[in-house]
């Protein structure tokens, strides 16, 4: 598959909606979903500072450990949102932190590649491949967002 990560995502969405469907989701598990809902929300914002202040937000929450969320995997989520704030950081000209988020979301790759591996799954429709190069990062968010309206990046001019 030439987008490993859109099957994931989709695969994602597909359990979610779902779960919600059978109405099986805890409390947590929706204030989870809600979470990533709002944060994709942010991401498409038209103002830029939005997008980053939301995405900044999420991820924290993620990052905690304290806040289970069983419906999606740390590290693809992190991967998620450490892959768009290098798009952001790049756009704003911060080169120090879209390189830092570039390779955050590299090593989020890497472990959540380690994990899909770890399971062993005879039929592996989402095989995902190590991101070697930034254009590669650029090309898969890129691919993802088609299926968004991103209102900052529709904006000619970024505040400074």
């Amino acid at each position: 598959m030439k987008h490993p990560v859109t099957c994931f995502l989709l695969a994602l969405a597909a359990v979610i909606v779902a779960s919600c469907a059978k109405g099986s989701l805890g409390r947590q598990q929706r204030d989870c979903v809600q979470r990533h809902q709002q944060f994709q929300h942010d991401y498409c914002a038209t103002n830029i500072l939005v997008a980053v202040e939301g995405l900044a937000a999420f991820r924290a929450w993620v990052s905690n450990p304290k806040n289970p969320c069983d419906v999606l995997n740390r590290d693809s989520v992190i991967f998620e949102v450490d892959a768009r704030l290098f798009l952001i950081e790049e756009r704003l000209g911060e080169t120090n932190g879209a390189e830092q988020f570039y390779r955050e979301a590299v090593e989020a790759h890497d472990r959540y590649h380690a994990y899909i591996q770890s399971l062993h799954l005879p039929d592996q429709a989402c095989q995902l491949q190590p991101i070697t190069s930034k254009d590669q990062l650029r090309d898969l968010v890129d691919h993802q967002d088609k299926h968004f309206d991103v209102g900052w990046e529709q904006i000619a001019e970024t505040p400074k």
